[in-house]
Parts: C-alpha cells; structure tokens; sequence
C-alpha cells in the first residue's frame, strides 16, 4: 500500500491535543503494549505534552483528522545515525492494512533525509504480535532479551532496521 492511501504527516506541537487523545487512546487500548500507563500520562497538561515534541518526531495517519494510527522517533544520542522508534500504535480495525508500513516508510525517508542509517525499537518479549509486524516491514531481532528492571519478570527485546537507500513507499 502506498503513503498515498493514508494521510501519513508530522504532528507539530500545537496539535498536542490531538497527541494526547491518540496516546491516551492507545494506552487505554493496548496497555500490554507499552511501559507507560494510562492513568500516569492522563494526569499530563499542556506542558508536558508540548515537551514530548522536542525531542521527537511524532508520525501519524489521520484519514479523517482522527489518528488511527502513531509512532515517534528520537535520536540515539550513543550513535547520532541511529533513529529509535517508539510509541507505536495502530487502532484494531486498521490493524493489517498498512498503516504501520506507511508510518515507518515515511519515517524512514525523514530519518534518512535526516542522516540516519538505521532504525531500531524495543519490543516486549511477550508481545508476539508486534514482534512478526516488526519483522514483516524489516526489523531483526538483535542481542539477548533485556529484563525491565521496574516491571518484574518482564523482559524486552532490541529490534533494528538498516536504512539502506532512500525507502521506498
């Protein structure tokens, strides 16, 4: 599927309310998914979901100014050519239609563009689902499982992605 089916666009920070439904959404929907908790990131005002715009690119798909799908990347401050990938979230019915592959071939031209090499993420061990998305659209797994040291017995993987040219859509 191409970018062009979706409305794949950079978030700016005065569309942090629209950032903060879709985030909340998300962690409402899958909190298996993700580290943060929804009720810790509902107690956020204006400023703090401002400040998550600094650091990051916020990428979504909005078909009808509602985000149904998200993710973010930050740059690895150990190696300035990496890009990580977090927050990903894609609503269920839009699940498998190429959002997420969407997202991440625009991301990647971005990071690209940007003088990034490669992309990589962290996913949780027991999130198999996101673990064969990963894989399908290009990501390894890489090293051993990492435990999170303030969730007991949870453990995640590294995943990366060489950028190996300009992408493709």
């Amino acid at each position: 599927m191409t970018n062009s089916m979706w409305n794949v666009r950079e978030l700016v920070d005065d569309e942090w309310e629209l950032l903060c439904e879709a985030r909340l959404e998300a962690l409402k929907e899958s909190p298996q998914a993700f580290l943060s908790r929804h009720d810790h990131v509902s107690s956020w005002g204006e400023p703090e979901w401002r400040a998550t715009f600094i650091a990051a690119r916020w990428v979504v798909v909005a078909p009808d100014c509602d985000i149904v799908g998200l993710l973010h990347s930050v740059r690895d401050r150990a190696t300035p050519r990496s890009r990580e990938v977090q927050s990903i979230w894609v609503r269920p019915e839009y699940r498998k239609r190429g959002v997420f592959r969407s997202m991440l071939n625009t991301l990647a031209k971005w990071e690209w563009a940007a003088g990034a090499r490669d992309l990589w993420l962290w996913v949780l061990e027991d999130n198999h689902d996101a673990q064969r998305a990963y894989e399908h659209v290009g990501f390894c797994l890489e090293g051993e499982p990492q435990p999170l040291p303030d969730v007991p017995n949870q453990s995640e993987r590294r995943m990366r992605m060489p950028l190996t040219g300009s992408p493709s859509s």
